[in-house]
């Protein structure tokens, strides 16, 4: 029985990235993996459903959090999408977008369900490439419309600067 890889569609304010981009879900199921998805998973990133030719849609949240044996997530889970995991299902994340403490703190959780949290080693991205990735944009950086990026350049720098001056 294959390993069922799973996405969520990730309902964070603002969050406009996804776990799993269609060309990822391609070579997950070329290499031999079962690949779930929540329908409207990349919309935010601007992966329309229709791009994820391979996945297979489920019907819901809770449908995706059931099945899934290794779950890739960009933004933590809440404790009720934690309640729905199968016992002994992974939950894959990246260590280097998450508070040691919330680490820590989600680590607990798990452990009462038999579920274990997995930090991604080195650049999965990188990995799951090798050396078919393309090359960086080499054109200048343009912001996204402002429906995209939720406020102003100049209101984002602004909080940063003053967050920085607190510290």
């Amino acid at each position: 029985m294959p390993i069922t890889i799973g996405a969520l569609r990730e309902s964070a304010p603002g969050e406009t990235r996804v776990s799993l981009v269609p060309e990822v879900v391609d070579k997950f199921i070329a290499a031999g993996a079962r690949v779930v998805l929540e329908p409207g998973a990349g919309i935010r990133a601007q992966f329309p459903d229709a791009l994820y030719k391979k996945g297979e849609w489920l019907a819901s949240s809770a449908a995706v959090l059931s099945q899934t044996d290794v779950l890739l997530t960009v933004a933590p889970l809440s404790l009720e999408q934690i309640a729905q995991l199968k016992p002994g299902a992974v939950l894959g994340f990246d260590p280097k977008l998450h508070a040691p403490s919330t680490i820590e703190d989600l680590t607990r959780e798990l452990e009462a369900k038999r579920i274990k949290l997995k930090a991604h080693s080195g650049n999965l991205v990188d990995r799951v490439w090798g050396r078919e990735r393309p090359g960086p944009p080499q054109g200048a950086a343009v912001p996204h419309p402002l429906e995209h990026a939720g406020k102003p350049a100049k209101d984002k720098l602004a909080e940063l600067q003053a967050a920085l001056k607190k510290d």
